[in-house]
């Protein structure tokens, strides 16, 4: 019997010698199938592995070099990946293997079934260059997808009901765009997604979108679900979009960060156009750990003839650098989601060359319910929260926000249309501003703001000013006394640091220059 390791291509001849077919991939393993040839050859697996046949052993795997594809680059490979696709499928195969290389496609790859397409990681870039051009790609499983349709299809089989399981794991992808000199506008290449999953139950796990224009599209998900992570790269123009997903969708560790190019072009493109996730028709999805950086947004959620984005969790998101951090755009009626440790900052740099009056959260479809736990927003041209609709009800606890209203238009930070209503939980922080107001719109909007307790006397008018430390003017003081005299207390002016209480006796005489203790407590 003759030792091989799992990926060499050899078969015994009929002398009983070793005989390299290296060089025909495709007739060597068609022929290891065979169980007359499968018999004479074992594997050697590793110290826990037992003795197998090569028949049992390509059931488990192959490799896509044993099928002709080359690696370099320039060699098409498109016809090599596809049979060893069909190969794998047709015999069961669960498992293909992309050794280290650039391989070329330029046609669209279709995965109609249950495989795992699995490679030896990348390394996003060697060299790092804040110049105009791209960073030095490095080195691992890469395909380098040469057309401008899609790059795989992953889909449930065509025949019977079967459930598809398909894995995409440690290796990227990246298209073909040109950056120009500094100063130069930059327009992308316009493609397809990189890659799209119709109907089926997809896992991506390490996989990088170095520069792809779309990443990921998920349609028609009545059976399957979505599940990334550690999905990194620079998508141009939307990293993550899903529609019909009526089942579980769970993105984690996502990473969106200038992979590709530092050019600064690059960057002002994508906070014009970039949207790192757009979710549409999408029940119950989680999302934790989200990072992008110059995404015009960050999560952007829209509405269609299928519906929207249900009961979302989003957990831990940094939208830094953007426009909009959560972008809920009118068509999106109805919208439910609850949001954990969220930050947004606005870029207001150099790379700002936008002229909306952007917002760290902004919700302008009617009927939507949103609730949020530490919630940090800074540097935006409009209002940091922005309830745009009515019908909107916006829960918020340890809000944090400042440096609003950058436009200069008057914007309050926390703003609030007609018949919307955003109710603040615990004491907001705020600063900066510009001296614009806090609270604006016509909308309703509750917050609690300072509390404390004072001992003084009384003026002549039986009166006390209290300075209050609020950010604003409040619209709700509520005094209780705490003389054992039982005095009455009554607010008689309030101002933005100020406010007046008056007090009475039992009698309804004015408390004159007497002793006065009691507890305060100021809302809007």
């Amino acid at each position: 019997m003759i030792n091989i390791s799992d990926r060499d291509s050899v078969i015994a001849s009929a002398d009983g010698t070793a005989e390299d077919k290296s060089t025909e991939p495709q007739a060597a393993v068609g022929s290891l199938m065979s169980p007359e040839s499968s018999a004479e050859i074992g594997f050697i697996g590793g110290a826990s592995a037992g003795a197998g046949t090569v028949q049992a052993e390509l059931r488990e795997r192959a490799s896509i070099a044993d099928f002709g594809a080359v690696g370099d680059g320039l060699a098409d490979d498109t016809a090599a990946v596809t049979s060893t696709i069909a190969f794998a499928l047709d015999n069961n195969v669960r498992y293909l293997f992309v050794p280290s290389g650039v391989y070329r496609l330029t046609a669209p790859i279709v995965i109609g079934g249950s495989l795992w397409l699995d490679g030896d990681g990348v390394e996003p870039y060697e060299g790092f260059s804040p110049g105009p051009g791209p960073n030095q790609r490095g080195g691992g499983s890469w395909f380098f997808l040469d057309h401008a349709g899609k790059g795989f299809i992953l889909q449930r089989p065509s025949v019977g009901n079967s459930a598809s399981g398909i894995s995409i794991s440690w290796l990227g992808t990246f298209r073909a765009h040109t950056v120009g000199a500094p100063g130069t506008t930059f327009v992308p290449t316009v493609y397809d997604y990189d890659f799209t999953v119709d109907d089926a139950d997809a896992l991506f796990d390490n996989v990088t979108l170095l520069n792809a224009y779309n990443g990921i599209q998920v349609l028609n998900g009545n059976a399957g679900r979505l599940t990334t992570s550690n999905l990194r790269g620079q998508p141009l123009n939307i990293g993550i979009f899903i529609d019909q997903a009526y089942d579980v969708v769970r993105i984690t560790d996502t990473h969106f960060w200038p992979f590709w190019s530092q050019s600064e072009d690059v960057a002002k493109y994508q906070l014009n156009h970039s949207r790192a996730i757009v979710s549409a028709r999408n029940d119950n999805p989680l999302i934790v750990n989200l990072f992008c950086i110059f995404y015009k947004i960050g999560l952007h959620v829209v509405g269609n003839g299928f519906g929207t984005t249900n009961k979302l969790k989003l957990v831990n998101a940094d939208f830094d650098r953007g426009q909009y951090g959560i972008y809920v755009e009118p068509s999106a009626v109805g919208h439910t989601g609850m949001y954990t440790n969220v930050t947004a900052q606005g870029e207001v740099g150099s790379l700002a060359t936008f002229a909306s009056n952007n917002s760290g959260v902004s919700v302008n479809a009617i009927n939507c319910v949103m609730n949020f736990s530490g919630l940090d927003l800074a540097e935006h041209r409009g209002p940091s929260l922005d309830a745009n609709a009515a019908g909107i009800e916006l829960n918020v606890a340890q809000l944090q926000a400042g440096n609003w209203n950058g436009s200069g238009l008057g914007f309050g930070c926390v703003q609030a249309a007609s018949g919307a209503v955003v109710e603040i939980s615990d004491r907001p922080k705020f600063f900066g501003g510009g001296g614009a107001a806090v609270f604006s719109g016509n909308g309703e909007i509750s917050a609690p703001l300072r509390a404390g307790t004072s001992s003084a006397n009384t003026d002549a008018n039986g009166d006390v000013v209290i300075t209050h430390n609020c950010p604003i003017t409040p619209r709700k003081i509520f005094v209780t006394p705490s003389n054992s005299v039982g005095l009455i207390c009554t607010v008689r002016a309030r101002g933005p640091t100020t406010f007046i209480v008056r007090l009475f006796d039992s009698a309804g005489n004015a408390w004159a220059s007497g002793d006065a203790k009691f507890d305060w407590k100021a809302e809007y």
